[in-house]
C-alpha cells in the first residue's frame, strides 16, 4: 500500500513540477515581450511632440533616414516620424539588432487622439498624441503598450541657453551563462524646465 502512495506522490509531483517550469517559462516570454515594448515606448517618447520648423508635417521629413541604412532611427527626432516604424528582428536606434530578441517584432503607431476620448483616433490636432507599441514574440502572442504625450511636455521646452538632459537610463546584465542579458531601464523626468 505505502508503494502506491509513494507512487502517487510521485506522478503528482512530477506534474507539479512540469507545471512550474511551464508558467516559469511563459512568465519569461511575457517579461521579454513588456521590457521590449518599454525600451520602443521609451525610445518613442523622448522624441519632441511635432518637428519644430515644420509643425503640421507628419511622418518622416527629409534626410531623416539614410538610405544607405534605414535600420538607422538617429535621425527620428519628433513623434510622428515613429509612425508605422516595423522592426523585425528588434533594432536599437542605429539599426543594430538587439540582442536576445530573435523571432520578435515591434509595430510603432502614433496617432492625433481628442483628449475627451483617447481610444478613438482625431483628424485634427488636439496637442495630443497616443503611442503604441505592440510586440509579437516568437509563438506569434502580442504585448501593447501606450502612452500619450502633449504638445506642452518637457521635452518640448526650449531651453534659452545650450543644455544637455540625460533622459533615459539603461542597465544590462548578463547572469551566469545566460545568452541573452536581462535589460532594464527608465525614463528620467528631472529636466529643468525653460522660462
Amino acid at each position: 500500500m505505502s508503494v502506491f502512495f509513494v507512487g502517487v506522490l510521485a506522478v503528482g509531483a512530477t506534474r507539479l513540477v512540469g507545471s512550474f517550469s511551464l508558467a516559469t517559462t511563459i512568465q519569461g516570454e511575457q517579461a521579454r515581450a513588456r521590457n521590449l515594448a518599454e525600451l520602443f515606448l521609451t525610445e518613442v517618447l523622448r522624441a519632441r511632440y511635432a518637428q519644430p520648423d515644420e509643425p503640421d508635417h507628419w511622418g518622416l521629413e527629409d534626410g531623416e533616414v539614410d538610405p544607405n541604412d534605414p535600420l538607422n532611427r538617429d535621425g527620428y527626432n519628433d513623434l510622428d516620424d515613429y509612425d508605422g516604424l516595423v522592426s523585425q528582428p528588434p533594432c536599437d536606434r542605429n539599426g543594430l539588432p538587439l540582442d536576445g530578441y530573435a523571432g520578435y517584432g515591434v509595430s510603432v503607431e502614433v496617432k492625433y487622439v481628442d483628449p475627451v476620448n483617447i481610444d478613438v483616433a482625431s483628424a485634427l490636432d488636439c496637442k495630443l498624441k497616443r503611442i503604441q507599441v505592440t510586440v509579437s514574440d516568437p509563438k506569434g502572442k502580442t504585448t501593447t503598450l501606450r502612452a500619450l504625450r502633449s504638445s506642452a511636455s518637457a521635452n518640448d521646452n526650449i531651453p534659452q541657453a545650450a543644455t544637455t538632459y540625460v533622459t533615459w537610463a539603461d542597465v544590462r546584465l548578463r547572469l551566469g551563462d545566460e545568452p541573452q542579458p536581462r535589460r532594464r531601464g527608465a525614463n528620467l523626468f528631472n529636466r529643468v524646465v525653460a522660462p
